[in-house]
């Protein structure tokens, strides 16, 4: 049986002419999203840039609009580590 899509792409971007279902790769992405949980990433890892800002989407729309005060402040923090990294696709 052939390969899916997915698992087309997945083949291309880790260099190899097939993957199966449950097989763990390493692949090449073209991007990939920032959380809203951002925040846990500065506070808990340090991480002071990600791996490159123009592959980097980040969106805030799981608390958009923010239920509570203390959404609304981690949302204030989201947006200040997006600008901080120097990530441009923020949506």
């Amino acid at each position: 049986m052939g390969m899916t899509m997915a698992q087309k792409i997945l083949a291309r971007h880790s260099a190899k002419e097939e993957v199966k279902v449950g097989e763990y790769i390493w692949a090449n992405v073209d991007g990939t999203s920032l959380a809203g949980s951002a925040s846990l990433y500065y506070d808990e890892y340090k991480l002071e840039k990600v791996f490159d800002p123009e592959r980097v989407y980040a969106v805030d729309d799981h608390l958009a609009p923010p239920p509570n005060i203390e959404a609304a402040n981690e949302m204030v923090k989201y947006r200040k580590l997006v600008e901080k990294w120097g990530i441009r696709n923020f949506f």
